[in-house]
């Protein structure tokens, strides 16, 4: 069976500072909570929420509260997985003065790959959703971006994709992945046609949806729903695999190359994603409970 630090290597690929970050925050849950009448056994959302003040009046500020918090979210999936809880009670906390900040479970590269991986291919509507699953695995986009992509963005040859402006991001031009080329190549000679055939639609966006409307908004939450049914990890839909992404790119990158990346337009939209990754957090954890 594995403890909790294995488990966040080998089913999160956490980093080993990553690991040592998330311990050193569950571990202060673990101190106040008995201390407070508190279970740590399906703890309840109104005491998290008891938790999140402990922590303002502490003088944690909305990120680190936010930290603290995703990793406790790491803890009691962990307690489900071992079959000791039954309920994650950080789920959908949404942390006043973060903007726009879920708190989400990051998915490891092999997570989001095994989902493209493992999605069916035995229809049109199949391959059509792979396209689309692949673009958001392994380009990382936000939905307001899947409209924009046009046929003639697709560089199949050179393996590059143009992600075209929005009005919450910035274009770029980004890799695709070696995986997505055959669904690529079946999506935009063959399967594409014959949508647009059906529908009798003319339109040079990349993914054709069946109904009247270009807009692709309706399929995609079917797609999601579908999605997360196929994968029990997968609670929070496009958004939580973006959050992955980004997650990872700033793993292995800088923030400013992590910025071009996303297409953020501000470098405070990436800097929220760091909370997830812990390695700009350790200092302010270790002043409140050193590591080792």
């Amino acid at each position: 069976m594995l403890d909790f630090s294995e488990y966040l290597k080998y089913q999160h690929r956490h980093a080993s500072t990553t690991i040592k970050g998330t311990e050193s925050a569950v571990r202060r849950f673990l101190r106040w909570a008995p201390a407070n009448g508190v279970s740590t056994e399906d703890t309840s959302h109104k005491e998290i929420m008891k938790y999140t003040r402990y922590l303002a009046d502490a003088g944690n500020n909305q990120h680190s509260i936010y930290s603290n918090l995703n990793a406790l979210s790491h803890y009691f999936s962990y307690q489900i997985f071992l079959g000791e809880g039954s309920i994650n009670p950080i789920k959908a906390i949404k942390i006043q003065g973060i903007k726009r900040e879920t708190l989400y479970d990051i998915l490891s590269p092999e997570e989001l790959r095994e989902m493209y991986r493992s999605y069916p291919s035995e229809t049109p509507i199949d391959t059509r959703s792979r396209v689309i699953i692949g673009l958001y695995v392994f380009q990382g986009i936000h939905t307001g971006e899947l409209n924009k992509i046009e046929v003639h963005h697709v560089d199949l040859q050179r393996l590059k994709i143009l992600i075209p402006s929005s009005r919450r991001s910035k274009s770029r031009i980004l890799n695709l992945d070696p995986e997505q080329l055959y669904d690529l190549q079946e999506y935009l000679y063959k399967v594409r046609d014959i949508m647009l055939q059906e529908t009798q639609k003319e339109t040079l966006q990349l993914i054709v949806s069946m109904g009247s409307s270009h807009n692709t908004n309706n399929l995609l939450d079917k797609l999601m729903k579908r999605l997360e049914k196929r994968c029990p990890q997968l609670t929070g839909g496009a958004k939580q695999i973006r959050a992955s992404v980004i997650t990872q790119w700033l793993k292995q990158y800088d923030l400013r190359k992590t910025q071009r990346l996303a297409g953020h337009k501000f470098l405070s939209s990436t800097e929220r994603y760091e909370a997830y990754t812990y390695e700009g957090l350790r200092e302010d954890l270790e002043v409140f409970h050193p590591v080792g």
